[in-house]
C-alpha cells in the first residue's frame, strides 16, 4: 500500500475560536476503480477512502507531539446535556433529476465484464446480520456466509456495477436483513435485491453509518455532518462531524458518535471525544470525562447490548493502545496486559453475552493480536494460537451467538477451541491472492505474476508456478514471451524461462525487465548505473542450450522500459519514478551499438515511458520534455520522429505517472491509458485518429494482441469486446 495524506472534511460550521485547527493524517490506501455505468440510476461517485485501505485516523480537532496525533482535553467538569435542537428536512436528492428519495427492489444488472478468476480480498469489512450471517466486503466485491449450514455466496462487479470495490466505503449490518453498503449512496442488499436505494447529500461521501433498533439511519457525511433518515428524508443534527468520526447504535434506540463537536448554543461549537443522543438530547464526554488529559485518535468504537459504549485509541508516547468503557455514568480505562506500546487497534466487538473482543495490528511488523475481556481479565491470541502475521492488513471483528470470527484482507479465521482457523477461503483450494502483472496471449489465455508465483489461465485451467518447480524464489519483475512461446520472468534472483513444467534459470543475476520477439534473442536487464550495477543480458538458443552473452552497458541510469525491434534492436527507457535525475531518457541498442535519443523534434527528452513496437516495425512510447511540456505520445517511422497531437495526455509529472502505459495489438492498434477526472479510460488510434474506447478503468490492465482487455482489480477481469 501506498502511504497518501487525507485531509480531513470541513465541519460545515465555524469553530469556536479556541478550538485547534484540523489537521492531516497519514493513510494506507491504494488506487480503487470503478466499473460501467449501470444503466438503472446515475453512476454514485467513488467512496475517497474505503475502509480496508484506511487504517490511520486524525481527530477532529488535534494538536501535532512528536509526530503523534492526539486530542487534546478542551476543558474539565460534568458531561454537558445538549437539547436537540429543531431539525431541518434536507431532500435525499434534488427534485429535478431524480423526484423520489428512495428506490426499492432495484435489481441487479450484469455489467458485462467477465470475472475470470475471484480473487480472496473480500475481507476488508465484516459483520455480522441480524441472523448471525457474516457478511463481508473488500476489493473483490461482497461476501455471504452462512456458517451454520457453511454456504458461501459471492457478488462481484460481473453481477452488479455496484459490487466495484470503488463505489462504497464500508458496510453496516442491516436490521430488516442483508446489510447496508454506503459511500456517496446508501444501499441496503438483502442478497437478491438493492431492496432501497438513498441518495445522499453533502459533498458525495458517507465516512460513517449505523442503523439504529428503530430502523432510523444515522450517517457521517462529508459536508454535511451528522445526517439521520428517518425513511423518507434526511435531516440535520446538532453534531458536526470529521473523516475519522465513528457512528455505532445501541439496543436502546441511541446513537454514539466519536470525535465529534456539539452546538451547545446557536453558533458556539465544542469538540467531545464521543457524543450520545437518546432520544430526545444530545450527551457530550470530553477526554477529562473519561479521565485522562490526553487521547490518540479513536480507531473503534461497539456498544454492549446494555447501551455501554467501548471506544480504541490509538498507541501514543510510548504508551499501548488503550480502552474506554462507560457503566452506571464512569468512565474505565483498560490497558492490556503485556509489552504492547506499537499495537494499532482496527476492531472492537462485543458479543451477545457482553464479552468484548478487541482487534490489534501491530504498527512495527504487522503482526496480529485479538484481546478477549470477559469483565476481568484479557485473554490475548497472537502467532501461538494461529494468528500469524497479517501484513498490516485491517483486522476486523464479528461476533455473533455461535462464534468469533476474523477477517483479514483475503482471509476469514473463527476461533476454535482457542485456535484461530481459516474458514475461507479453503487452505487446501488454489487461491490467486492477487496479481502484479498481466501477460494476455489471447481473448481466452493468460499470464499473471506475484511476488513469487508465476500463473497461467487457458482452457479455462489455472495453473501456477512457485519455488518447487524451479522458478527463484521472489520478487518477480518483469514477463514475456519468448521464441516458440516460451515464458521468461526477470526476478530480484536472476532470469529463468519454463520448460515444460519446470523453470530453468539461466541468469542468477538481479534482473528488472525482460522482452524479446517470436523469434530471435531475450534480453534482460537490470541494477543502477549509480554504483555500477545496471547490465544487460542477451540469451540466444546455441545446439539447444540458452547461452548468455552480456552487453555493453546502457548509457541511462535506470531502464524502466524495453522493447525489442522488429530488426532485433534494443529500445530502453528511463523516467525515475518521476524524479529529475541525470541520464533518463530513451536509447537504442543496435548492431552492437548503443546510440541515445535525447531530442525530438527541439525538445530535450526527459522522462520516457512504456515501449511498443507495431507489427510494421514502427517505435511508440510516451515521453515529456525537459523544458515542462508533454506527455506525448511520439511514434518512430525508422526515420523520424512524429508527435501524436490527437491524444492529449494531463501534463506534467502527475499526468506522466498516471498515463504513461501504452500497447499495440497484432493489427496494428495503439493504446494509451490516460486520466479522466477520478479515474482512468483508454485512447485508442487505428491509424487514422484517436478515439476513447473504454472509460473508467482500473490501472492494472493490459492489452492482448487480439485487442481483449484484461484487467485485475480484486479479481482477474476480461472485459467485452470493443
Amino acid at each position: 500500500m501506498t502511504d497518501v495524506m487525507r485531509q480531513l472534511s470541513g465541519y460545515g460550521q465555524q469553530l469556536d475560536a479556541t478550538m485547534v485547527a484540523p489537521a492531516v493524517d497519514d493513510v494506507r490506501t491504494q488506487r480503487v476503480g470503478a466499473g460501467p455505468v449501470r444503466p438503472v440510476l446515475d453512476r454514485p461517485s467513488r467512496s475517497h477512502v474505503p475502509r480496508w485501505v484506511a487504517v490511520a485516523s486524525a481527530a477532529a480537532a488535534v494538536v501535532i507531539i512528536g509526530g503523534v496525533l492526539v486530542i487534546v482535553a478542551v476543558q474539565g467538569g460534568q458531561s454537558p446535556v445538549v437539547d436537540q435542537p429543531t431539525n431541518t428536512t434536507i431532500n435525499s436528492r434534488p427534485s429535478t433529476s431524480l423526484p423520489t428519495s428512495v428506490d426499492v427492489s432495484v435489481p441487479l444488472t450484469p455489467s458485462g465484464l467477465e470475472v475470470v478468476a475471484s480473487g480472496p480480498e473480500f475481507f476488508g469489512s465484516v459483520v455480522s446480520d441480524a441472523s448471525g450471517v457474516i457478511w463481508g466486503y473488500g476489493p473483490a466485491g461482497l461476501l455471504r456466509y452462512d456458517h451454520s449450514i457453511d454456504e458461501t455466496t459471492r457478488w462481484t462487479v460481473a453481477d452488479d456495477a455496484w459490487f466495484d470495490p470503488g463505489i462504497f466505503a464500508d458496510i453496516a449490518p442491516a436490521r430488516d436483513g442483508g446489510v447496508w453498503l454506503y459511500g456517496s449512496l446508501v444501499v441496503r442488499f438483502d442478497g437478491t435485491t438493492f431492496a432501497e436505494v438513498i441518495e445522499v447529500p453533502g459533498l458525495g461521501d458517507t465516512y460513517a453509518m449505523a442503523e439504529a433498533s428503530d430502523g432510523t439511519l444515522w450517517a457521517s457525511v462529508q459536508g454535511a455532518g451528522l445526517l439521520q433518515w428517518n425513511g423518507s428524508a434526511w435531516f440535520e443534527t446538532a453534531v458536526a462531524v470529521s473523516a475519522d468520526s465513528l457512528v455505532a447504535a445501541d439496543d436502546l434506540g441511541g446513537v454514539w458518535v466519536t470525535e465529534a463537536t456539539l452546538e451547545t448554543a446557536p453558533g458556539d461549537w465544542s469538540l467531545f471525544a464521543v457524543v450520545r443522543y437518546d432520544g430526545t438530547q444530545w450527551v457530550g464526554y470530553e477526554v477529562a470525562d473519561l479521565g485522562v488529559d490526553v487521547i490518540s485518535a479513536i480507531h473503534a468504537l461497539a456498544i454492549e447490548p446494555g447501551g455501554n459504549p467501548w471506544l480504541a485509541t490509538e498507541p501514543r508516547g510510548g504508551q499501548g493502545p488503550r480502552l474506554f468503557s462507560l457503566h452506571s455514568g464512569t468512565w474505565s480505562t483498560h490497558v492490556l496486559p503485556g509489552p504492547a506500546t506499537s499495537l494499532d487497534p482496527t476492531s472492537v466487538a462485543i458479543g451477545p453475552d457482553g464479552t468484548v473482543w478487541a482487534a490489534f495490528v501491530d504498527d512495527y511488523d504487522g503482526d496480529l493480536m485479538v484481546a478477549r475481556f470477559a469483565g476481568q481479565t484479557w485473554t490475548t491470541y497472537g502467532p501461538e494460537s494461529g494468528l500469524d502475521a497479517s501484513g498490516w492488513v485491517i483486522a476486523d471483528l464479528a461476533v455473533t451467538a455461535d462464534g468469533v470470527f476474523l477477517g483479514r484482507g483475503p482471509e476469514l479465521l473463527e476461533l476454535v477451541d482457542g485456535e484461530w482457523m481459516q474458514v475461507l477461503p479453503d487452505p487446501e483450494a488454489m487461491t490467486l491472492y492477487g496479481l502484479d502483472l498481466l501477460l494476455p496471449v489471447s481473448d481466452d489465455e493468460v499470464w499473471g505474476v506475484d511476488w513469487d508465483t508465476v500463473w497461467h489461465y487457458g482452457d479455462g485451467v489455472w495453473e501456477q508456478y512457485s519455488a518447487p518447480d524451479g522458478l527463484p524464489a521472489a520478487g518477480i519483475q518483469s514477463l514475456t514471451l519468448g521464441p516458440a512461446g516460451t515464458v521468461w520472468v526477470a526476478t530480484d534472483e536472476g532470469v529463468a524461462y519454463l520448460d515444460g513444467n519446470r523453470w530453468t534459470v539461466v541468469d542468477e543475476g538481479p534482473a528488472d525487465a525482460v522482452a524479446s520477439r517470436s523469434r530471435g534473442p531475450v534480453f534482460a536487464s537490470g541494477g543502477f548505473a549509480a554504483d555500477d550495477s545496471l547490465r544487460m543480458v542477451a540469451f540466444e538458443r546455441v545446439e539447444g542450450t540458452w547461452t548468455a552473452t552480456p552487453i555493453e552497458q546502457p548509457p541511462l541510469d535506470i531502464i524502466d522500459s524495453m522493447a525489442v525491434g522488429v530488426d532485433g534492436s534494443v529500445w530502453i527507457g528511463s523516467h525515475g519514478g518521476g524524479w529529475t535525475l541525470p541520464g533518463k531518457g530513451m536509447a537504442r541498442y543496435h548492431e552492437g551499438v548503443w546510440e541515445v535519443i535525447d531530442h525530438i523534434g527541439t525538445s530535450t527528452i526527459e522522462m520516457v515511458g512504456d515501449i511498443a513496437v507495431a507489427p510494421n516495425g514502427d517505435v511508440w512510447t510516451i515521453v515529456t520534455a525537459r523544458d515542462g511540456r508533454g506527455p506525448f505520445v511520439v511514434q518512430y517511422d525508422g526515420s523520424e520522429w512524429t508527435i501524436h497531437e490527437g491524444v492529449l495526455l494531463v501534463p506534467g509529472h502527475d499526468g506522466f505517472d498516471l498515463g504513461h502505459r501504452l500497447w499495440i495489438d497484432a493489427t496494428g492498434v495503439v493504446y494509451v491509458l490516460r486520466p479522466n477526472g477520478a479515474g482512468l479510460e483508454l485512447v485508442v488510434f487505428e491509424g487514422v485518429e484517436w478515439t476513447v474506447r473504454s472509460g473508467d478503468l482500473p490501472y492494472l490492465l493490459t492489452i492482448g494482441p487480439d485487442g481483449s482487455i484484461w484487467a485485475w482489480e480484486g479479481n482477474l477481469l476480461r472485459y467485452p469486446a470493443g
